[in-house]
């Protein structure tokens, strides 16, 4: 009941007559709904884990439709709200007691949580909502501490990198959006110049207990100790987990996938001050071990495509990252194979011709285009004059 009452004064705000009547009053229920639960916090052991109440779960579970507005409007009235009662509850916090401020940061913490959980649901509005979510809370419109987004950085990186994962191949026009907000959240979290010192602001002081609770999602519990050790490692040291979680991603089957990588990526290399080839290079051996693991035509064409391209990737840094060795060699051979083969026809008559023949002429494009690129690191063309002019030409 409690979940279709706020799902009602959300849908409200969209209208304009009511909007400002369904602003106050949502404003007025959340801040009173965060008050009991901080009562609640501060009431419990500090031994014991924090329970949610029945009614923190319901209005969390509603909220998605604030930055999902009516189909063909925008949802500006909801995005307003959620920073509102945000701020509400952060600036609640400042200058009061040690206990309500660490209470305050519990809850401001498993917010983000859900937030981030989001981008896992099944229906992509909700996914969408996730995304927009997280792009408000490391926005200027909204200042809830510095502790919060670093603990839960990897959390809201893997959601997002999920929801391009899912998009179907015809993606809708969020692909953008979704990149954009990978990030601006990498931007915010990593700093070109960070000290521990700034570091410890009033929310690592409250030695916050947000990680071990029934707060977190399943999957998401993370000690105190550890969401304060990641808090305080600088850009350069939490590169490596980028590399782990996204490099991968470099040969994915989907191409907006490969192309956020490589921005993400191209962008961390800029905070810390290093050439993507600089940050990459320890890396290389983990990334493309798995690619010549197999050969090309074992492989379905989406998968071909997506080693190529991460292939073509690393030939064209500057400087290059990989060496002319056995294994590249053996793939060019194999890639020059799949560029030379003009046989398309047998896709005509087979069930969905038309994504068939897209995925020979692209992976045919991604051939060519890995074989121009090796040039200039392989004398693999140096006695095939025809066509080493043959793929310049193209």
């Amino acid at each position: 009941m409690f979940f279709k009452i706020i799902d009602g004064l959300i849908d409200t705000l969209f209208i304009k007559e009511v909007e400002s009547q369904a602003s106050d009053l949502l404003r007025e229920i959340s801040a009173g709904l965060f008050e009991r639960e901080l009562d609640r916090f501060m009431a419990s052991n500090p031994g014991r884990k924090a329970q949610l109440s029945p009614f923190m779960s319901d209005y969390m579970d509603a909220l998605p439709a604030a930055f999902l507005g009516r189909p063909h409007g925008d949802a500006k009235s909801g995005r307003k709200l959620v920073a509102l009662v945000l701020q509400d509850l952060r600036d609640g916090a400042k200058g009061d007691s040690q206990r309500r401020t660490k209470a305050t940061a519990q809850l401001i913490t498993y917010q983000a949580s859900r937030i981030q959980s989001w981008c896992w649901d099944e229906m992509w509005r909700r996914k969408m909502a996730g995304c927009r979510a997280i792009g408000l809370l490391i926005s200027n419109d909204l200042d809830l501490g510095s502790f919060w987004p670093h603990s839960r950085e990897m959390d809201m990186i893997r959601g997002l990198m999920s929801i391009l994962k899912d998009m179907p191949s015809d993606p809708p026009l969020d692909v953008d959006e979704v990149v954009a907000t990978i990030l601006g959240l990498i931007r915010f979290c990593n700093p070109k110049s960070i000290s521990n010192s700034e570091l410890k602001t009033e929310d690592t002081k409250m030695e916050d207990a947000t990680g071990d609770t029934e707060m977190n999602p399943p999957g998401s519990e993370t000690t105190e100790e550890q969401m304060h050790d990641w808090a305080g490692k600088k850009p350069f040291e939490k590169a490596k987990y980028y590399l782990i979680l996204m490099s991968g991603d470099l040969s994915s089957v989907n191409k907006y996938v490969r192309e956020a990588v490589q921005r993400a990526f191209q962008l961390l290399a800029e905070l810390l001050g290093l050439s993507t080839s600089e940050l990459l290079k320890t890396h290389t051996q983990s990334i493309v071990s798995h690619i010549f693991s197999k050969p090309l035509r074992a492989l379905p064409v989406p998968r071909q495509i997506g080693n190529i391209s991460a292939i073509t990737y690393l030939l064209g840094l500057n400087p290059p990252v990989l060496e002319p060795t056995e294994e590249l060699i053996r793939l060019l051979g194999e890639t020059q194979a799949l560029a030379d083969n003009e046989d398309i026809g047998h896709f005509i008559g087979r069930p969905h011709y038309r994504r068939h023949y897209k995925q020979a002429i692209d992976l045919r494009v991604a051939c060519i285009t890995l074989l121009t690129a090796s040039l200039q690191i392989t004398d693999y063309f140096a006695q095939q004059v025809t066509l080493r002019q043959r793929y310049k030409a193209q």
